[in-house]
């Protein structure tokens, strides 16, 4: 089973486990400061070809686990610790932490809208051709939207463009460019 199958229907499997809960759902206009959220997602990523030096294909699955803290209605920071495991020709494996202010510059009742800005540490199993060391760098920006399934829960659907380099520490450091698409479950206890 390939890890695009894997990761559709274990998505698949949460949203028919949280639809009995539509009766009263959680609405994002309602949020405070202080709310907190913890939220587990699975996802599906490749890299880009850019620059043109990056001869290697990476597809990976990737997991996480998010922790996150609203300052207010519409700003949340998040800390999110994700692994990784590539899943086309070198068998790879990677283990990140990324901190994340996020933006809800929509929210519709039970849906938000939201565009993301992350930045961490990102560390290797094993060394690949376009970055010259094992722990690198990563840059992030992505966009959310959240339907909530039930009175503390929502579904998230979430796509990052991601950058990794080591920072110029050691060549080569042509940097990786990916684009990840994750599907998440959040609880806002």
């Amino acid at each position: 089973m390939t890890g695009a199958v894997r990761t559709s229907l274990t998505a698949l499997c949460m949203i028919v486990a949280c639809t009995p809960a539509l009766g009263q759902r959680f609405r994002f206009d309602d949020v405070r400061r202080g709310q907190s959220e913890v939220a587990v997602f699975v996802g599906y990523g490749e890299n880009h070809r850019i620059p043109h030096a990056v001869d290697d294909r990476y597809a990976f699955d990737t997991a996480k686990v998010r922790f996150g803290h609203y300052l207010s209605p519409r700003n949340e920071v998040i800390v999110d610790l994700a692994v990784g495991k590539q899943n086309t020709g070198q068998r790879n494996s990677a283990i990140w932490l990324t901190g994340t202010y996020r933006y809800i510059f929509i929210t519709r009742g039970s849906t938000a809208l939201s565009v993301d800005a992350s930045f961490g540490i990102f560390r290797l199993r094993d060394a690949v051709d376009t970055l010259g060391t094992r722990t690198n760098f990563t840059e992030q920006l992505g966009l959310s939207f959240q339907y909530a399934t039930g009175p503390r829960s929502a579904v998230t659907l979430e796509y990052k463009f991601s950058h990794i380099s080591n920072g110029g520490i050691r060549l080569p450091n042509i940097g990786i460019n990916a684009s990840m698409l994750s599907v998440g479950h959040s609880w806002y206890p």
